[in-house]
């Protein structure tokens, strides 16, 4: 047979499984509790009250007290009073690689 005519015919199926011979019956020894599973939609004029409990307590924290400022990603290295124009030179730096306006804009 040459090999377009066997790629053409599709193989046999695999012969199906043997039927079992004798079915048994078994009683249900156990009861199945069923769940009634209720609709939780509402409609529009219902009202839905939700409690939204916090976890945290909200405190003020005056800004004149914050003792370290915020070291932008390369000026860890330099001195306290460098620190400053460190981070304002990179944070420029960052928002002119990052920040593009749009043509309309410009």
């Amino acid at each position: 047979m040459p090999i377009t005519e066997q790629l053409k015919t599709p193989p046999p199926p695999p012969p199906s499984p043997p039927a079992p011979e004798v079915i048994e019956i078994v009683e249900e020894e156990e009861e199945v509790e069923e769940t009634v599973i209720e609709s939780t939609e509402t409609d529009q004029e219902e009202i839905v009250e939700i409690e939204v409990e916090d976890d945290f307590d909200d405190v003020d924290v005056p800004f004149a007290i914050i003792e370290e400022v915020p070291i932008f990603s390369g000026c860890e290295d330099v001195t306290k009073s460098e620190q400053k124009e460190c981070f304002q030179k990179m944070i420029f730096a960052h928002i002119n690689k990052t920040v593009r306006y749009p043509e309309i804009a410009q």
